[in-house]
């Protein structure tokens, strides 16, 4: 659920309201425009951010900078709740790019985002 868009913050930031089952996540992969941030509400994510692996539960802030591959996961057995924050924003197009269906590839060439595994 998006919560503020590029266009209501000048470009700023976009807050973003996510919620993932137990097992989601997403692969390894990097984005070149924007910087990402999440802070947890519920449930426990294990977070791959460069060399480091952690696992962040209920109200812990995960900051993964641009350009420095980072993936995450939810473990144990609750769902996962997140508030994401990235800067600048436009990051909500990628993810309607990604509900579309669009390519990997085409998703690199439009967000600037590149999966590596």
């Amino acid at each position: 659920m998006v919560l503020a868009t590029a266009a209501a913050t000048d470009g700023a930031f976009s807050l973003l309201l996510s919620h993932a089952p137990v097992g989601d996540g997403a692969p390894l992969h990097v984005h070149r425009a924007e910087s990402e941030s999440f802070f947890v509400l519920a449930g426990t994510y294990r977070v791959r951010c460069g060399d480091a692996t952690f696992e962040a539960g209920v109200h812990d802030f995960v900051y993964l900078p641009r350009a420095v591959p980072h993936a995450w996961r939810v473990v144990g057995d609750v769902a996962g709740r997140k508030l994401i924050l990235a800067v600048p924003g436009g990051i909500e197009d990628f993810f309607d790019d990604l509900v579309a269906g669009v390519s990997r590839d085409e998703l690199t060439h439009r967000r600037g985002v590149q999966f590596l595994d």
